[in-house]
């Protein structure tokens, strides 16, 4: 089976790609038609801030008010840039059989700006074309249903991405069903 569908979710010093930086990146590989999670291989790494991104203020003081154990457990956990890229693009293009991926976010225009701005900076084959990119709120509001993800129950840690990813795979298969039902 072909898991060419990756939910994607980060954790950032800011909202600026250019300029702020990414601290956790995490991913589920999914099988769209079938809507089975590749449960072999979850992606979910941290990285350490380049000296040319800064933290936002704003977003400082968001990350104070939230549990302070899940940006220690980043802090723990972050690894170069380039090793985190690098092993995200193998990630991703694992057993594709030459599909070309598609990314999914919530959404996609905050995550994809990152990536595309990181993967550019250090040289890395960037794994998603811009095409291939679908947005889960997006997807949610066409179908009248714009607030599912608060529906569904949470399971783990808000603001741990990979947390935040298998939620929203779980509010894309939900939405199919649904839609699957009407």
């Amino acid at each position: 089976m072909t898991f060419s569908h990756v939910m994607v979710d980060i954790e950032t010093t800011g909202t600026n790609p250019n300029l702020t930086a990414m601290i956790q990146l995490s991913g589920v590989r999914f099988n769209f038609e079938t809507r089975e999670i590749d449960t072999s291989s979850f992606f979910d790494q941290c990285l350490l801030i380049p000296s040319n991104r800064f933290w936002s203020e704003d977003t400082r003081d968001w990350w104070a008010q939230q549990d302070q154990k899940i940006l220690h457990s980043i802090w723990g956990r972050m690894k170069e840039p380039r090793e985190v890229l690098a092993a995200f693009a193998q990630w991703v293009h694992r057993d594709l059989d030459g599909e070309r991926p598609v990314l999914w976010a919530k959404p996609s225009h905050f995550e994809y700006p990152f990536l595309e701005s990181y993967f550019r900076e250090y040289g890395v084959a960037m794994p998603f074309h811009y095409r291939e990119v679908e947005d889960l709120n997006s997807w949610c509001r066409a179908r009248g249903v714009p607030d599912l993800d608060q529906e569904l129950d949470f399971d783990g840690d808000a603001h741990n991405a990979i947390h935040d990813v298998l939620h929203q795979v779980k509010v894309l298969f939900e939405l199919l069903e649904r839609t699957d039902a009407a």
